[in-house]
């Protein structure tokens, strides 16, 4: 495209130099609209390769235990994807598969839940369970708390405000936490739940909880490095290459398992690779020995597994009273 003839920016008023093609003060590209539609066409269309080109190189990268990030740090950042951007586009497709490839599975488990689970059909041990919470003694559910977990699941409609009035009938009270749980394995007891949907929110739960867990995997690491003179920022960037590797490495495998090929192998692949490319990684951007690197690698995965259990329980317990 064709430069204009102003000698300011028309956006912010900076001069402009005899052969600057973009704005020094606001970034603005200096090209007029005014030109011939198939010239706007070939940008649009180099700048949408050269998007693909990016993502590319950096898929290629990100195979290379560590390499990423070490362009990343020595300032080679050009011909790859932002690692925020790219961390983002590789989550969403990857929660994306696994809810299109399930969603068939899902269906049936659907299916097969409201088959098993109804008012009528309560066994002693459902029933149990939910006793448990009701008179806190979880082995003292008897015909009388079948009996009102049956009045329970056939309230219309079964909310937290009938509830309150059917306790309160009774000259009972129970707290905001204790109606919600209650709530919840009344409507999963007694068929009275969209399963389906249930598990889609826990996985939307536990994909906000990987984002949220990445600062976590960078303070550990700067803990573990504290004397090596990085920045939590370039922890945080290996952070993020580091989980973008597993996401993509698990949407090959699923992907080909699903769609191509159903290989036994598929299964443990991403379980073998997954704590070696991290501590090749480890051992390429921090440069210490063996010894101490699988010192350190150790300290990481068990610290990084106990707040991932943490994570994962408390979103799905956050799910269930929501």
């Amino acid at each position: 495209m064709k430069k204009t003839n102003l000698s300011h920016c028309p956006n912010c008023n900076e001069p402009y130099g005899p052969s600057d093609n973009y704005c020094g003060n606001c970034g603005q590209k200096n090209v007029s609209l005014k030109t011939p539609f198939w010239d706007l066409v070939r940008e649009v269309v180099g700048s949408i390769f050269n998007l693909e080109s990016n993502y590319i190189q950096t898929i290629f990268a990100l195979f290379r235990p560590g390499f990423l990030t070490q362009n990343y740090h020595a300032m080679k950042r050009k011909r790859y994807t932002d690692p925020l951007r790219f961390y983002l586009f590789v989550s969403v497709l990857f929660f994306l598969g696994i809810n299109y490839a399930n969603r068939q599975n899902l269906d049936s488990m659907n299916e097969s839940m409201h088959e098993q689970f109804s008012v009528e059909n309560v066994t002693s041990d459902d029933t149990t369970k939910v006793g448990g919470i009701l008179s806190f003694d979880w082995g003292s559910a008897g015909d009388s708390t079948k009996q009102e977990f049956r009045e329970l699941a056939q309230l219309d409609p079964i909310s937290i405000k009938s509830f309150e009035e059917y306790f309160a009938a009774k000259g009972e009270e129970r707290d905001w936490l204790e109606l919600r749980v209650v709530l919840f394995l009344v409507k999963f007891f007694s068929g009275n739940m969209d399963y389906k949907a249930q598990v889609l929110l826990i996985l939307d739960g536990v994909s906000k909880a990987f984002f949220f867990l990445m600062p976590i995997f960078a303070l550990i690491l700067k803990l573990l490095y504290i004397r090596r003179g990085f920045y939590y920022s370039e922890h945080f960037i290996f952070a993020l290459h580091i989980h973008s590797f597993i996401f993509l490495l698990l949407i090959l495998c699923f992907g080909i398992k699903f769609y191509i090929y159903n290989w036994f192998f598929l299964n443990i692949l991403p379980v073998l690779a997954i704590p070696v490319y991290i501590f090749l990684s480890m051992r390429r951007i921090y440069g210490q020995s063996k010894r101490k690197t699988l010192f350190k690698f150790l300290i990481l995965g068990l610290s990084y597994f106990l707040c991932f259990i943490a994570a994962v329980g408390l979103t799905t317990f956050f799910t269930i009273i929501s």
